[in-house]
């Protein structure tokens, strides 16, 4: 397999259970026998093929699963800026056994293998955010004490921005997980983000990251700005229930090298990610993994 602009690699069939419109499951399965193969430039990119030389156990037809009928919350996953729903499929698995009384949503955002459509494609984008913002306000009135949990990771963390600040004044969600946002620095959390979250928001960043630092500075960010993104940096604002962690060496134990395609580690999820969706945890256990950041009461 060769890599130079552009990186080719295998992946699954993807095949939607029910319509567009509707929160459903997703389940992705791999062809028996057969493969497709697709060229994608390399900024916004996590391979298959990167992931397996990590040894980080990301594999094509891992299915997606969940639980639809069962009521006790709600996590909704967005991947990154392909729509290529498997990078995100072995996590959907790690938090179903975690949390099996959560009802796991792994949701397209945008045209698969299609990055720089969904990157250059703003007013789209906040139209379809404001479409998922109004079935998570749904889901809310008609569960309004079962946990809303939204993570969303480099082109997706962004439209978890999106999605969060086109929610109804009335309606919030629990929390807000953002791997690698390609979003703005500047974006203005602290007004428009954090009013609609009831318990914590948390960034996981990195500066040695190069599609959401130097690629978002030549290319831009989902909301058009040119510069190193949140998911490079971490937010310019600061709360006291906005927790940004920053990556540092101590991560490399767990297989995170601080690019993008480390976000997938198993190892570094287990430990660094899946405590954002833990019922009982607080911001505390971010300060415990020796690289939490900026926030007003750290100061």
């Amino acid at each position: 397999m060769v890599m130079r602009l552009f990186v080719s690699y295998p992946c699954g069939k993807i095949h939607r259970m029910r319509s567009e419109a509707e929160f459903e499951p997703i389940a992705i399965r791999k062809e028996a026998g057969l493969g497709h193969r697709f060229s994608i430039h390399a900024l916004f990119l996590c391979s298959a093929s990167t992931c397996l030389a990590a040894n980080m156990g990301c594999r094509a037809g891992a299915p997606v699963l969940t639980e639809p009928n069962l009521t006790l919350g709600k996590a909704i996953l967005l991947p990154g800026i392909t729509n290529f729903m498997q990078e995100l499929s072995p996590f959907v698995t790690m938090l179903r056994e975690a949390h099996p009384q959560l009802s796991i949503e792994l949701r397209r955002w945008g045209p698969a293998f299609r990055p720089f459509h969904n990157l250059f494609s703003e007013p789209a984008n906040r139209r379809r955010a404001a479409e998922l913002a109004e079935e998570i306000a749904d889901y809310r009135r008609k569960n309004p004490h079962h946990p809303v949990y939204l993570l969303g990771y480099s082109g997706g963390g962004a439209m978890a921005v999106f999605i969060v600040e086109a929610l109804p004044e009335d309606v919030s969600i629990d929390r807000l997980i953002l791997l690698a946002p390609a979003v703005s620095q500047s974006y203005p959390v602290v007004e428009k983000i954090m009013p609609k979250i009831r318990d914590f928001a948390v960034v996981y960043a990195s500066r040695l990251d190069a599609p959401v630092g130097v690629g978002t500075r030549l290319l831009g960010t989902l909301d058009r700005k040119w510069e190193r993104s949140a998911g490079s940096r971490g937010f310019c604002d600061k709360h006291d229930r906005l927790v940004q962690v920053d990556w540092n060496p101590t991560a490399l134990r767990k297989r995170h090298f601080g690019n993008h395609a480390s976000y997938m580690s198993r190892a570094w999820q287990r430990e660094y990610l899946l405590p954002a969706f833990d019922p009982a945890g607080t911001t505390d256990v971010f300060r415990s993994l020796g690289n939490h950041r900026r926030t007003t009461e750290d100061e």
